[in-house]
């Protein structure tokens, strides 16, 4: 009788270890996705921060866009680069020495230095 008593408590043994192993094995194996759920989480949220920032790039850019579009700014380029003026109105500029050529002869008379 104590054969089979020795044997069930080696048998209850083994079965025991072999629960503990397999608890052991699944929680290894859920560390594991639960490690790799906070990678991906991490890497979802570096996207989402990325996005954001491009949309406010892209904001910025519509608005610079606007500008181009305005009427000032097409104003401000026509009057700078084209020399445009508008209707009535009196652009005042100073002559260079060689654009009138009386400037030149007078000062060449009077020794005018610059």
């Amino acid at each position: 009788m104590e054969t089979m008593r020795e044997k069930s408590k080696k048998r209850f043994c083994w079965s025991r270890l072999l629960v503990i192993c397999a608890v052991c094995f699944l929680m290894l194996k859920l560390g594991s996705q639960y490690h790799r759920y906070q990678a991906i989480q991490d890497e979802v949220e570096e996207y989402q921060q990325k996005l954001t920032e491009a949309q406010d790039e892209y904001r910025r850019q519509q608005e610079h866009l606007k500008l181009y579009y305005s009427d000032s700014y097409l104003e401000q380029i026509a009057r700078g680069s084209l020399g445009m003026v508008k209707l009535g109105e009196i652009v005042v500029s100073p002559a260079e020495i060689s654009d009138v050529r009386e400037l030149d002869e007078k000062i060449k008379d009077k020794d005018v230095t610059h």
